[in-house]
């Protein structure tokens, strides 16, 4: 933990630029709430912008391997459709029908190709008076996000860009007051987002 100088931000390197402050209630670790913001943080339609730009940069898919319409299916135990490129397209409406259960099912490859558009739905739909099926959208999308890692993986598809965009988001689902997923943010920052994260330090001890 980085020290802090009397503003509150981190003295000397800090590669990362953020502020860390803890404390301890009932023998139990939390992040004092507030912190733990990336310093300049972007607002909701910058950050969309970026997460657009950010993947559209790396990523070549055009068509996933596996739709969450086809993981949905997969769910009830039908048949998965093929990709079309009308009923698949990535709307509001579609991620609403399928993603909850679909999700789970996306090899690495689609899973990478959908984040952008759950990133955009969840940023936009992250407050409390946000419809009511746009819970299990968020939700589905935050635990896509958490460890462990699959086989074969979906993080090691991340560049260091894409995973500093994905930081930057679970942090204004933590940490912005109107959220309606600080605590469910928190965790998956603090399982494997943040430097020095739980399971980043257990898989870097398993892999030495």
């Amino acid at each position: 933990m980085p020290a802090l100088n009397q503003s509150g931000q981190p003295q000397g390197d800090c590669p990362y630029n953020y502020r860390y402050i803890f404390s301890w209630q009932s023998s139990e670790k939390s992040l004092q709430k507030g912190f733990l913001r990336r310093n300049g943080g972007l607002m909701n339609l910058e950050l969309i912008e970026l997460v657009k730009t950010v993947f559209d940069k790396t990523t070549s898919v055009t068509t996933p391997p596996m739709t969450l319409r086809a993981g949905n299916a997969l769910d009830s135990y039908d048949l998965p459709s093929a990709y079309d490129r009308q009923l698949d397209k990535p709307t509001d409406e579609y991620l609403q029908q399928f993603a909850y259960w679909g999700l789970a099912y996306l090899d690495p490859i689609s899973w990478h190709y959908y984040l952008p558009f759950l990133i955009s739905y969840s940023l936009r739909n992250r407050t409390k008076d946000a419809p009511l099926e746009s819970v299990l959208v968020v939700e589905a999308t935050l635990f896509s996000m958490r460890p462990p890692d699959r086989e074969p993986s979906r993080f090691s598809l991340l560049t260091t860009q894409q995973e500093e965009v994905i930081t930057q988001f679970l942090e204004i689902l933590a940490f912005e007051e109107d959220s309606n997923f600080q605590d469910y943010g928190m965790q998956v920052l603090e399982e494997y987002w943040l430097p020095g994260a739980i399971y980043r330090k257990y898989s870097r001890r398993q892999t030495c």
